[in-house]
């Protein structure tokens, strides 16, 4: 992972974060990627306010012992998630990021609503919107697919790119009806917008996607604030 000379503080700075490591967090196993799942909402290095996120929700994930307590916390906590998101939202106020952030909080209204399928479904297309927008046709690089079996070109990242952008190697996981795929538990942007079935559409996925999407959008009005 590169640094930044602007933004290389920006990795996770509480004590919990400190077990943060680089090297697995694209591997939705690890307490890792939960973190930088929620880097974008809590563990920013320039709050821009000081009400900003809870930090002890990331911790408690971190200090979860597997996937299946860390997927219990997504859930148990999703209202005061949410709320964070919306918060996070709040404070972006770029043109670039506009119409996301109008979008971002039309998912969160469907979720709080308990509307969750539908949350998770416009969630997914707003994920794809972003990584679209900020790859273009490089975005290849950085999904699994036939000739990207591995994420070594999130080495190229920066410090403050891998943290908002790493949770996009588990969502963009290879799945395929047609290959007779097993449709996964956690979050993923294929079976998303290509199967509908409970294992996938619930409310600890919509929450989780919610989290990945509202980093997302911070981190863009980030990049947009300091450009312009």
């Amino acid at each position: 992972i590169r640094s930044d000379s602007d933004n290389a503080a920006t990795a996770p700075q509480n004590d919990a974060s400190e077990r943060w490591n680089c090297s697995n967090a694209a591997d939705h196993e690890s307490p890792a990627f939960a973190l930088t799942s929620a880097a974008g909402v809590w563990t920013g290095s320039k709050p821009r306010s000081s009400s900003l996120g809870r930090p002890a929700i990331a911790e408690a994930i971190l200090d979860a012992e597997n996937a299946a307590k860390r997927r219990e916390i997504l859930g148990r906590r999703s209202a005061a998630i949410s709320a964070d998101c919306r918060k996070a939202l709040d404070t972006c106020e770029s043109e670039a990021v506009a119409t996301y952030v109008r979008f971002a909080h039309a998912a969160l209204d469907a979720f709080d609503a308990r509307h969750d399928a539908a949350a998770q479904a416009l969630t997914g297309s707003l994920i794809d919107s972003l990584v679209n927008a900020y790859f273009g046709t490089d975005r290849h690089k950085y999904t699994p697919n036939k000739g990207v079996t591995s994420p070594d070109a999130y080495e190229e990242l920066t410090i403050r790119e891998f943290i908002a952008l790493a949770p996009m190697w588990q969502t963009y996981q290879q799945f395929r009806v047609s290959n007779g795929d097993r449709i996964p538990m956690t979050f993923n942007r294929h079976a998303t917008a290509h199967t509908v079935s409970p294992r996938q559409f619930n409310r600890r996925n919509a929450i989780q996607g919610l989290l990945f999407a509202v980093g997302f959008i911070y981190f863009l009005d980030e990049r947009a604030q300091t450009t312009t």
